[in-house]
């Protein structure tokens, strides 16, 4: 660029001054001594930037040496360390196979454990029949009591003086009551015995009853499908042709839009051809203006030669002027016409005389005349002509001034543009030199060696229920309440899946709770939190998922990445990679979860495949945790929470959605007291893990005997009614979050209700519907209760209950 400048400046100097030239000699002379000087002075600094270069390398030798000696000293000692670390390990491998016979042993104690809960079970179902039957003899002897005590309360008011016989009239009345009130209870055992075998008899009644309609059911259901099926013949053969109809306008707008992308190319390629045309006259217009100006400079100073020269004849023609006379060339006519007629009368004297001399001397000053008057005419003539020209020359002159003025124009514009075009290449090039040096995943890249060490410190998680009620006392110690059923809950949703979304209305503490649960299980330092939980706000306007995690600038060569990627990355380094690490959407529904969340919802259920490429092709300088240079794992410690409000501003969640996550419906709780010595024990991942199992091993048994009877029940064939039934993720699911949930301290009931409540009845699948009638919504709620009795499960289905029962008002108008 400065030789560019150079000859720029080169151009501008060629334009001739007469100053300039006169004084080239001296301003070459001055600026010989002027550079003289400085040339020196330059040398001598940089003798003494020598002089610090080389201080500053000696300095940095001695500290080269210096940091040289700290490795090798660092390197002994991580030696050392190592060797211990080993040693440590193989003590932890023996406790660890000492761990695991215990563990047999206590499974084996858990077989017989459960053994004895079914003869507990069955006991209870027995002791549950005979509560029944005593609460209905409890109730008659409660009104028998309460008509002796309205007897007894008129005796004392009005009959003080035989108050104490009385008494003991009632107390004999009382004795024979009692005894008059077992024999009945006997005998109405015996009733209630009779009458259930009756109604068991009337049960089987109704059976066959219910198979017969069944079987008409069917009969009517088979009518019934084969009109749906020739009515779905026609529909289909009515959609096939609407398919053909728009398979050709499909392929007619195929057809237009491949002939615009043809005329758009066209229309590209003619751009480029008129850009390079142009460009190409700019360039042979600018090397015209260099030739013109060349040639302008050339003719100027040819014309200020003939100026020059005119400028001297007109000079002479002057000095002539004058010799010929001093009044003008007007007087030298009157003396040229004054001496002609002097000449006549000289020629008649000249007759008269006759002197031979005379006339010869006449005839030679006539010649001179005539000579004189010719030279007379010819200046008159070139003097004409030198006017003429010097008036053409000055117009000239200006022209030739306008140009040049113009020309500097130009040239300071040609100059201003070189230098900004030589500035945007060499910005160009040194971006694109910082390119090539920079890493593509630079904020990756810079995780590799920030968290390369391994955490110290990390405690086992000890028993779940212990677990639930530490996590809930440090949430507490927070300023946060939540009931025992939340955390649980939270807990339990851990080990079911991947994706939870926290619903309620605004206010009640699901963005809380999330990040309090990361910060109770980690408890970092106040200002380490975001690297246990990363809050991500969702925007309306996401569509995939590089709004999510970043995208690719192909001229830059850099990604992008943003807050969800460098969690991602994060909880794979050793420093998190044993931690429990949560991404936070907040307000997930802001924007369709079913799109920008799209990768995850189908990877987060297959752990061997949960991958997901970032780039096309894999890149040298990819972070090191990265797979064949592209592609990253989802690690199996990150959970995703969403949190999810329901208003016009929202989207509803799709059933994909809601089948795939853990929901949980946050409402407000009251201020409650905890004890604040809470220790700061930091937890490891792999530990809870290892208790979610022992828990599921546990139950898992239970959990399946419970589903075979919901399969066979008359809860299941109700649904069906309705179209509804759950599949083998329900089942999945509830192996795993039933077992915790119990072993954080819940009951069954509480699970498998929260299961079929968010699962099956939730609004949308069974509840909320339009195409189903109130009755039947009430057939399901009554085979709900039964199954819950022949379950033996001792609580109610709140949760479950509450949203038929809320169905059957809406579908019945009340």
């Amino acid at each position: 660029m400065a030789r560019k400048n150079r000859k720029n400046n080169h151009v501008k100097s060629e334009i001739p001054s007469p100053s300039a030239n006169k004084e080239v000699t001296k301003i070459s002379e001055l600026l010989k001594s002027v550079t003289g000087s400085i040339v020196n002075k330059e040398q001598e600094m940089l003798l003494e930037k020598d002089n610090e270069l080389r201080e500053k390398m000696l300095a940095d030798l001695e500290s080269y040496t210096e940091a040289e000696q700290q490795y090798k000293q660092d390197s002994a000692e991580y030696q050392s360390k190592s060797i211990l670390l080993n040693e440590e390990l193989e003590a932890l491998e023996q406790q660890k196979s000492d761990l695991y016979r215990q563990k047999t042993k206590l499974d084996e104690d858990n077989a017989s454990i459960a053994q004895r809960q079914t003869e507990i079970d069955n006991a209870r179902q027995q002791l549950l029949e005979e509560k029944k039957s005593l609460k209905t003899e409890q109730l008659e002897l409660r009104k028998q009591l309460s008509v002796l005590e309205e007897q007894q309360i008129n005796a004392e008011l009005g009959f003080a003086s035989q108050k104490q016989e009385a008494l003991q009239v009632k107390n004999k009345e009382l004795s024979e009551l009692q005894k008059t009130s077992l024999a009945q209870i006997e005998q109405r055992l015996k009733d209630i015995y009779d009458k259930d075998n009756q109604l068991r008899e009337r049960e089987q009644q109704i059976s066959l009853i219910e198979e017969e309609l069944t079987l008409r059911a069917n009969n009517l259901e088979q009518d019934l499908l084969k009109e749906l099926h020739a009515r779905k013949e026609n529909d289909n053969k009515a959609l096939q042709k609407q398919k053909l109809d728009l398979v050709e306008q499909e392929s007619a707008l195929k057809l237009a839009q491949t002939e615009l992308e043809e005329t758009k190319a066209q229309l590209d390629i003619q751009n480029d051809v008129l850009k390079s045309h142009i460009h190409r006259q700019f360039e042979a217009k600018l090397t015209q203006l260099a030739a013109e100006n060349k040639a302008l400079i050339e003719s100027k100073r040819k014309a200020i030669d003939e100026i020059d020269r005119m400028a001297q004849e007109n000079a002479q023609f002057e000095d002539l002027k004058r010799q010929l006379t001093n009044d003008g060339i007007n007087n030298v006519q009157e003396e040229l016409n004054r001496l002609r007629q002097n000449n006549r009368e000289l020629k008649h004297e000249l007759s008269e005389r006759y002197e031979d001399g005379l006339i010869e001397d006449n005839q030679r000053l006539e010649e001179r005349l005539d000579d004189t008057l010719s030279q007379l005419e010819d200046l008159k003539a070139s003097y004409a002509q030198a006017q003429s020209e010097l008036n053409n020359t000055r117009l000239s002159a200006l022209e030739r001034q306008n140009l040049l003025q113009e020309k500097r124009i130009l040239e300071e514009h040609k100059r201003v543009l070189n230098i900004s075009i030589e500035q945007l290449k060499s910005q160009i090039d040194d971006l694109e030199d910082a390119q090539k040096g920079a890493l593509p995943f630079a904020l990756l890249s810079d995780m590799d060696e920030k968290f390369s060490s391994l955490a110290s410190g990390l405690q086992a998680v000890p028993s779940l229920e212990e677990f639930s009620n530490l996590m809930r006392a440090r949430i507490a110690n927070q300023g946060l309440y939540y009931t025992n059923k939340d955390i649980r809950l939270f807990i339990a949703g851990l080990s079911m899946s991947k994706l939870h979304i926290l619903q309620g209305i605004s206010g009640t503490g699901k963005t809380s709770l999330a990040r309090a649960f990361a910060k109770a299980i980690n408890n970092p330092p106040d200002n380490d939190n975001e690297l246990y939980c990363e809050v991500i706000r969702v925007q309306a306007g996401w569509r995939d998922r590089e709004d999510l995690l970043g995208h690719y600038n192909a001229f830059e060569k850099k990604f992008y990445a943003k807050e969800a990627l460098q969690a991602l990355y994060r909880a794979q380094q050793p420093r998190f990679q044993n931690t429990l690490q949560i991404i936070l959407l907040d307000e997930m529904n802001l924007s369709q979860p079913e799109q920008y969340f799209a990768d995850f919802l189908s990877l987060l259920e297959t752990s061997d495949i949960a991958k997901i490429n970032l780039l096309d092709s894999s890149h040298h300088d990819a972070p090191l945790l990265f797979k064949n240079g592209r592609t990253l794992e989802i690690p199996k410690n990150v959970w995703f929470i969403g949190t999810a409000n329901h208003d016009e501003t929202t989207k509803e969640f799709a059933d994909k959605t809601y089948d795939r996550a853990h929901v949980m419906e946050i409402h407000r709780s009251e201020k409650l007291t905890f004890d604040n010595t809470v220790d700061n024990t930091q937890y490891s991942y792999s530990s809870l893990i290892e208790r979610f199992e022992q828990a599921i091993t546990k139950h898992q048994s239970d959990v399946d005997d419970i589903f075979e009877l919901l399969l066979e029940s008359e809860l299941q064939k109700n649904l069906l009614k309705i179209k509804v039934s759950w599949g083998n993720r329900l089942q999945n699911q509830a192996r795993k979050f039933i077992p915790v949930y119990m072993a954080c301290g819940g009951t069954m009931a509480e699970a498998l209700d929260h299961l079929l409540a968010t699962k099956v009845f939730r609004i949308g699948k069974v509840c909320g519907r339009y195409d189903t009638r109130s009755d039947k919504i009430e057939d399901i709620n009554d085979s709900l209760l039964r199954i819950w009795e022949t379950l033996g499960l001792s609580d109610v289905p709140e949760e479950s209950s509450y949203l038929l029962e809320q169905d059957i008002e809406r579908l019945s108008g009340v």
